[in-house]
């Protein structure tokens, strides 16, 4: 099977592996994958990811009260079309019950820790 976008593969297969109330998933390792569960790993949506061999990312998936912590994933900035949120944007959106994803020039960040640095970026996902 040939991914175009793996970070959209992962979470979605992520997604749908805590709507089947699946223990772990596994992923083709990408470094781009990995920065970006380190993200989600670091907010509290996941229990904790490792590397099972060279080509594997095995995701511990987390369960609060028996509902999954992932129930809905919103993409953005797909091929033509890019979404950019600049500092004041961020400001103004709540982001205390979504996790946003942006591309910045410091790399992937979620939208809080891009609010502590201070930089805009192109809105990858939000996860809710």
């Amino acid at each position: 099977m040939i991914v175009f976008n793996p970070i959209y593969d992962m979470l979605t297969r992520i997604r749908n592996g805590q709507l089947a109330r699946k223990e772990f998933v596994c992923q083709p390792k990408n470094n781009l994958c990995l920065k970006i569960l380190e993200i989600i790993y670091k907010e509290g949506y996941i229990k904790h990811y490792s590397l099972k061999d060279n080509n594997t990312i095995q995701i511990w998936l987390k369960y609060l009260d028996a509902s999954p912590t992932i129930k809905k994933v919103s993409f953005f900035s797909t091929g033509k079309k890019s979404t950019f949120l600049s500092l004041p944007q961020l400001w103004k959106i709540d982001s205390e019950l979504k996790l946003y994803i942006l591309s910045t020039n410091k790399g992937f960040l979620s939208g809080r820790s891009s609010r502590k640095k201070k930089v805009g970026g192109k809105l990858i996902c939000i996860v809710e």
